[in-house]
């Protein structure tokens, strides 16, 4: 776990140590942690010093396109030849999976199915993708009538209750009065989760959460994981990362189980979620029960994963 307090000396960043953790991240293929450590100002253009590779070149090695997508936010310079060639069929490979599953996201919310709208977010699909003048939020508002169930699930997984489509507000689409008011809620807790985020206060934030808010939510272009590194909160940066990866808390109830058999029944209360996940993830969980002893066989190889979470 990279202690991001350590990276701060009387308030100047050890930039060396920043710039080398950013690789270490690149090169164990987490995202995540390579995103933090960009946010707390790495440099794009640091290169190994024994062999001179970029960040760029450890992604394209590990056929990580994630990182590739990531590293091209943060303008990371590419390469011709062998560099370009892997940015053109990953990008091409993309955009035909991003339409794909915005296409299913949108029928998902068009017959407020929340399962298919459940599948469609975890394949990729764009929250606030725009089709036809519509966010996924916006058409789930103007149902006949609205589920808030389903307007609940797309704020929770980062729905933009302000953006702007075609000079409009969605928040300012006509619909019902109960929608109305749920949106204001919903927006108020996210505007508590960033203050706790900035205080480092993990009560408030635990609190915001369980009443709606998102942990994707953003202000002026600053995420609730933006908040928390600005305040310098190694708690709460921690918090927020187990927030936006799930497997991570599956992996800390597993290694806290073996730490105390009575958590055990804690832990199989979710581990039916557990195994769906996993095995979404990494094909070696395929048919994996985790159960008694099969717990215990299970728990060495996640913390074999636990440097790329």
């Amino acid at each position: 776990m990279v202690h991001y307090l350590e990276l701060h000396q009387e308030g100047k960043v050890d930039q060396t140590n920043l710039d080398k953790k950013f690789l270490k991240a690149v090169e164990n293929e987490d995202v995540l942690e390579a995103q933090i450590l960009l946010k707390m100002g790495a440099d794009i253009h640091y290169t190994d010093s024994r062999e001179g590779l970029s960040a760029l070149t450890f992604a394209i090695k590990n056929k990580d396109y994630a990182m590739m997508r990531l590293l091209r936010q943060y303008n990371a310079p590419t390469l011709i030849g062998h560099d370009l060639a892997n940015f053109s069929r990953e990008e091409r490979d993309f955009y035909r999976s991003y339409q794909d599953s915005l296409a299913a996201l949108f029928e998902a919310v068009r017959t407020q199915n929340l399962e298919s709208v459940s599948q469609a977010l975890k394949r990729g699909a764009n929250i606030n993708g725009v089709l036809y003048g519509n966010t996924p939020l916006k058409l789930a508002m103007l149902g006949t009538p609205p589920n808030l169930d389903l307007i609940r699930l797309l704020v929770k997984h980062g729905a933009d209750i302000d953006q702007i489509v075609q000079g409009q507000a969605v928040n300012q689409t006509p619909t019902t009065r109960n929608v109305k008011r749920l949106l204001n809620r919903l927006q108020t807790q996210n505007f508590m989760l960033m203050k706790a985020a900035k205080k480092g206060n993990l009560a408030g934030m635990r609190r915001a959460l369980q009443q709606g808010a998102s942990i994707h939510f953003q202000n002026k272009n600053k995420s609730i994981l933006d908040r928390a590194i600005n305040g310098h909160h190694q708690a709460a940066i921690e918090y927020v990362k187990d927030e936006l990866s799930p497997r991570r808390t599956y992996i800390k109830q597993a290694i806290g189980a073996t730490r105390d058999p009575k958590n055990w029944e804690d832990f199989t209360q979710e581990k039916e979620h557990a195994v769906e996940y996993l095995q979404e993830k990494d094909p070696h969980f395929l048919g994996q029960n985790i159960n008694t002893q099969a717990q215990l066989n299970l728990v060495p190889h996640l913390v074999m994963h636990t440097k790329t979470i």
